[in-house]
Order: C-alpha cells, then sequence, then structure tokens
C-alpha cells in the first residue's frame, strides 16, 4: 500500500541524490583547489628555506609552474571536446 509520505519520499529521492552529488563535486573541487594552493606555498618555501634556492629556472617553484599550466591546458582541452559551448572560437 502506497502512502502519501512513500509518495513523496519518492518523489523526493531523486532531487536529494542529485543536491548529493553535487555537494560532492563542489567539495572534492574545493579540496583539490586548497591542495593547489598549498603546493604553491609549499614549493615557494622549500625553494627558499630549504633549497636556499632562488626563483631561477630549474627551481622547485618553476617546475610546479610548469607542472600547472600543463594541468590547466589539459583541463580546458578536455571541456572544450565535451562541451561545444565551452569553446573559445565558433565560426
Amino acid at each position: 500500500m502506497n502512502t502519501m509520505s512513500d509518495r513523496r519520499n519518492d518523489f523526493l529521492e531523486p532531487a536529494l541524490l542529485e543536491t548529493r552529488r553535487k555537494l560532492r563535486s563542489v567539495a572534492i573541487e574545493f579540496l583539490a583547489l586548497t591542495g593547489l594552493l598549498v603546493s604553491v606555498v609549499l614549493a615557494v618555501m622549500i625553494d627558499v628555506k630549504v633549497l636556499k634556492n632562488s626563483a631561477s629556472e630549474s627551481s622547485l617553484t618553476e617546475m610546479l609552474h610548469a607542472l600547472l599550466a600543463l594541468g590547466s591546458a589539459l583541463i580546458y582541452i578536455r571541456r572544450a571536446i565535451r562541451e561545444d559551448e565551452a569553446r573559445g572560437y565558433r565560426s
């Protein structure tokens, strides 16, 4: 026997699942960005304090910069392949 509360739960469940999925996605993105921020600060601190190295072309900071630039390019390429609207140029 379907009661009114059972029907309401059936109706709300997909919305709750979608909300949970979005919240999980936002939390993962927040943690990833926080990790990137901390890694940049740590790279500069390791260069200056531990390695006694300035920001030269062969420093840890410059290597991390190159890695982050590559990662950004790959993210943009992936999004442009998946979503036509994300492409910068359309004829």
